[in-house]
């Protein structure tokens, strides 16, 4: 007689809700309740074996009678698994042919790594950027709007009309601040196309918007020295953006169920973001750049084409701040269409700065993009802070 097991026998919220939605009302052999969802015992036998093939290496082997570093008893992992009762094990175990111990075999990150270098082979070998963009991105970014963290926020994020960015610019001596606030609009605005050098974020002669929602995190991304001064001010918009925030990468809601269908790939689509996070977060060392930009300029090029405006990532800097990059067809509207000098400014006695328009005065930027003049601020650089981490040094 065919064994039947009930959810109420199971810990897997997955394994749970698929009996509950799609099973019929019978007795459950092994706790004896009457009229509920059972399945099978077959089925989970059938999962329970797919699942410790795809995600885990077995072995039967002992090493100094022992099992191998790092594998368990399969009575272990499958109590770990489904949190089934002694009798549903005994069961399992005697129905399938399983090997005596386990380890898991990272299959999410074998995943995310064999995309992974494919991507940077496509690269490395100079293939077209539409040959690029139909091989892994497409399967890590067409459903992101569907990616949220814990708390149900999509990593699709909207930033509503009005939003205000900072922007700053370093300056070595009061001279070039005097530049910067002599022209504003032109000094804090991106750069124009033929100055704008190939970043992490764009090639050569494309510009973007680098900037912050917070003046902290802005000031501390362009690396001030002592003795020098930070022109910043806020930019904002008068239209709604569309960002994905990599942010929030860490915290993505990804299926808890080794048993659900897209354990692996959405495991392995998490990892591929967070990658993607560190590597635009961290400092490019000097001869890497060509390398390293490639790789962040290909995706960079997907999004856009994709309906994305920007993006929010980790600072390198200022670990609890963010920075926002908006892609180049936003950027341009933060250009101005003239680089003629704009204020005139006047140093007052106690060391601030006056800024008068000269006429005449026309509005420089499209309608939507306006330079909060107000926001103004000229910053001196005394000192910078430093977080290291202490290694310890040991002679023997």
């Amino acid at each position: 007689m065919e064994k039947l097991i009930c959810y109420n026998c199971l810990t897997d919220p997955y394994l749970r809700e698929v009996i509950v939605t799609g099973a019929e009302s019978e007795t459950c052999h092994y706790c004896g309740t009457t009229d509920t969802a059972c399945k099978p015992l077959d089925w989970l036998i059938d999962l329970v074996e797919d699942v410790l093939d795809e995600q885990f290496s077995g072995t039967s082997q002992l090493i100094d009678e022992l099992p191998p570093l790092g594998f368990e008893t399969k009575q272990t992992l499958l109590k770990q698994l489904l949190g089934v009762n002694t009798a549903i094990l005994n069961d399992l175990i005697g129905a399938t042919h399983l090997d005596d111990y386990y380890a898991d075999s990272d299959g999410e990150n074998i995943w995310y790594d064999e995309r992974w270098d494919e991507f940077l082979s496509y690269i490395a070998d100079g293939y077209e950027h539409h040959q690029i963009e139909e091989s892994i991105l497409p399967m890590i970014f067409h459903n992101v709007d569907d990616y949220k963290d814990q708390d149900g926020t999509s990593m699709a994020k909207r930033l509503n009309r009005g939003v205000k960015l900072w922007r700053t610019r370093h300056c070595f001596t009061k001279e070039d601040a005097i530049k910067v606030l002599n022209n504003p609009y032109a000094e804090l605005a991106p750069p124009p196309k033929k100055h704008a050098s190939s970043g992490r974020m764009n090639k050569e002669g494309v510009s973007v918007f680098y900037g912050a929602e917070d003046l902290e995190t802005c000031q501390a991304e362009v690396r001030p020295v002592v003795g020098g001064y930070l022109v910043s001010g806020q930019f904002e918009f008068l239209f709604h953006l569309r960002i994905l925030n990599l942010s929030m990468c860490e915290n993505l809601a990804v299926p808890q169920s080794r048993f659900h269908p897209n354990y692996i790939t959405e495991r392995g689509q998490k990892i591929f973001l967070k990658q993607f996070n560190d590597e635009i977060s961290k400092p490019i060392l000097p001869g890497d750049e060509i390398k390293e930009y490639l790789v962040t300029q290909e995706i960079v090029g997907y999004l856009e084409s994709n309906g994305f405006d920007g993006l929010e990532y980790r600072s390198a800097q200022s670990p609890a701040g963010s920075n926002v990059v908006l892609f180049h067809e936003i950027a341009r509207n933060t250009r101005p269409d003239s680089i003629e000098g704009t204020m005139k400014v006047e140093e007052e006695n106690d060391g601030s700065w006056r800024l008068s328009a000269v006429e005449p005065h026309t509005k420089p930027y499209a309608p939507e993009v306006r330079l909060i003049l107000e926001s103004l601020r000229v910053d001196k650089v005394k000192g910078i802070f430093v977080d290291t981490v202490h290694k310890l040094v040991t002679f023997s």
